[in-house]
C-alpha cells in the first residue's frame, strides 16, 4: 500500500474538516429556520386567539362552553385556516371544547405550565402538549 505524502494527508484532513463544518452549518441552519418558523406561527396564532377572545369571550363566560354557537365559531376559524385547531381549556388544563373530529383527540388534559409561561411573556417559541398527538408539542394561546 502506498503511503500518502504530507501534503496529501493535509488535504484529506482539510477536506474532512470542510465537510464536517458544512454539515454542522447545514444542521444549525435547519434548526434556526424551524425555530423562526415556530415563532412567526405562534405570533400570528396568538393574534387570532386574542381576536377570538375579544369577540366571543363574553358569550362563553356568560353562557358556558357547550354552546352550538361556540362549536360553529370554532368551525368557522377552521374553515378560514384548516391548520388551526381551537381548544377551550380550564385553568387546570382540562379540555372543555374543541374543533377536533370525534375520536381523534388523544388527550383530555394538557400541562398548563407552558401555557402560563406563554401568557407571562416567555421568549418564543414555547411548546406545550398537542391534544391530537401524544409526543408532539405546539400551541398559541390567549387568556379568557
Amino acid at each position: 500500500m502506498k503511503r500518502l505524502t504530507l501534503s496529501q494527508r493535509l488535504a484529506l484532513v482539510f477536506a474532512g474538516l470542510l465537510l464536517g463544518c458544512t454539515l454542522l452549518s447545514g444542521l444549525m441552519q435547519i434548526h434556526i429556520n424551524r425555530q423562526y418558523s415556530s415563532v412567526v406561527i405562534q405570533r400570528l396564532n396568538a393574534g387570532l386567539a386574542g381576536h377570538m377572545v375579544n369577540r366571543y369571550g363574553d358569550m362563553i363566560l356568560e353562557k358556558g362552553t357547550d354552546l352550538p354557537v361556540l362549536q360553529a365559531m370554532f368551525n368557522d376559524f377552521m374553515i378560514l385556516n384548516p391548520r388551526v385547531e381551537v381548544y377551550l381549556i380550564d385553568s387546570s388544563g382540562n379540555i372543555l371544547n374543541d374543533t377536533i373530529p370525534p375520536g381523534r383527540l388523544k388527550r383530555n388534559r394538557i400541562d398548563i405550565k407552558p401555557i402560563q409561561a406563554f401568557l407571562n411573556g416567555t421568549a418564543l417559541p414555547v411548546y406545550g402538549d398537542d391534544p391530537r398527538f401524544l409526543p408532539k408539542k405546539k400551541f398559541s394561546v390567549s387568556r379568557l
